[in-house]
């Protein structure tokens, strides 16, 4: 399975394939498939704890880790860097596209104030 690590690794610039930051392991999206390329995905602790054993979301999961691996992958291409892990993924990468999390604010929770400004240390 070396290769295939090594191969998903470069393909998400060694980056979690959801939020981007430093990818810590790979995760079989569905533990009842195989280590195949397509159910594997590389994931920072955060997202795997998120999103790992949801077999509801695995066809999000894996449209959010292909647009990830479109978007290395044209950077790359853009700017004829082969080295993926110097690759500067705030200016190259387009992150409109994903999981959408939103958290909802009540009047009642306290958060937001009278002048739609949030407080009690939520800014």
């Amino acid at each position: 399975m070396d290769n295939i690590e090594d191969e998903i690794k470069q393909m998400s610039n060694g980056r979690c394939a959801i939020c981007h930051n430093p990818g810590k392991s790979i995760y079989k999206l569905n533990p009842n498939n195989g280590n195949e390329i397509d159910n594997l995905i590389l994931l920072c602790t955060n997202c795997a704890c998120e999103y790992i054993g949801n077999l509801d979301l695995v066809n999000q999961l894996k449209q959010r880790r292909n647009f990830w691996y479109e978007q290395v992958k044209n950077a790359i291409e853009k700017t004829g860097n082969t080295d993926v892990l110097i690759l500067n993924q705030h200016e190259e990468v387009d992150n409109s596209a994903g999981i959408a999390i939103y958290h909802a604010v009540y009047e009642e929770d306290g958060h937001m104030n009278e002048n739609g400004e949030f407080d009690n240390g939520m800014n």
